[in-house]
């Protein structure tokens, strides 16, 4: 790495500034940071940092960096996408139907996705982000139809990650629908309220979890504590290998794949609650 940073044409990536811990620890990479890209004998090297907005401008980079914000796709982009993807997957899914088939389904596929996003705000909203987009795409060849209702439309897409998104992958290990929707809001709700990161360390996700999983199980949350605990990792981790949902951004740091999910999880939670407990949290915000 010294020698390729010696000859000036070395380029170097670093992703994930908005996932250190604390503000201090981030002002402090940051600093050391601009130290690197500034060392003598580094003329000529590129150096590429990324971050989530959220955050960052507390403490940004300075010189010599610039700035760049990824933008939404477009319409046109959109469009684009759905016209190299929708095709792609014909080809590799039915490869033994003609070419005139396979581009009937694709044209089929990319025609009513399109008409979806330029009908439905809930669409549209998911659709500028490319794997959503995917998500999105692969909803529709499923044959369900893409809702207008916002939070109908996140349901179905939550449920694919959950199920579909396994079986498209090839994935025979499924998880109780049902189990993964009552941890994962209750969990999301909390990250909501704690967590404006969007992560949380593998403890915290036990501590959370501890006490639902005791009663759905059975256990005792006092004697039967270590048990719970394992049961806990191997249920996370079943969770980040099959599904997109929630995942580890960082090592043995977790976070929902895209914050929209954790805001549809965090709802969940509060629609289960009496309507009292409901009042109260809406009122609380």
């Amino acid at each position: 790495l010294n020698d390729e940073l010696a000859k000036g044409g070395a380029l170097v990536l670093l992703d994930g500034l908005d996932e250190l811990a604390t503000p201090a620890y981030r002002s402090g990479i940051v600093r050391r940071i601009e130290d690197f890209a500034r060392l003598p004998g580094t003329a000529g090297n590129r150096f590429i940092l990324t971050s989530r907005i959220a955050g960052y401008w507390s403490y940004p980079l300075g010189e010599p960096f610039a700035h760049f914000t990824i933008q939404d796709m477009s319409d046109a982009h959109v469009e684009q996408f759905l016209n190299r993807w929708c095709r792609e997957v014909e080809n590799v899914q039915t490869p033994d139907q003609s070419e005139a088939e396979r581009e009937a389904k694709a044209t089929r596929e990319i025609d009513g996705v399109l008409g979806a996003f330029k009908e439905s705000p809930g669409v549209r909203r998911l659709a500028v982000n490319p794997l959503m987009l995917t998500i999105l795409a692969l909803i529709h060849r499923t044959g369900a139809r893409l809702p207008q209702k916002r939070v109908e439309l996140y349901k179905l897409a939550a449920k694919t990650l959950s199920k579909t998104w396994q079986e498209a992958k090839g994935l025979r290990e499924t998880l109780d629908e049902g189990r993964l929707t009552q941890l994962l809001a209750e969990l999301a709700f909390w990250m909501h309220e704690n967590k404006p990161t969007g992560l949380a360390t593998r403890g915290e996700v036990v501590q959370i979890w501890r006490k639902r999983w005791a009663e759905l199980e059975g256990l005792n949350p006092k004697t039967d504590r270590a048990l719970i605990e394992n049961q806990i990792d191997n249920f996370l981790e079943r969770v980040r290998r099959t599904t997109g949902l929630f995942v580890e951004r960082a090592p043995v740091r977790y976070g929902f794949m895209h914050l929209t999910f954790e805001e549809y999880y965090a709802a969940v939670y509060v629609a289960q609650k009496d309507e009292a407990s409901r009042a109260r949290i809406i009122r609380k915000y």
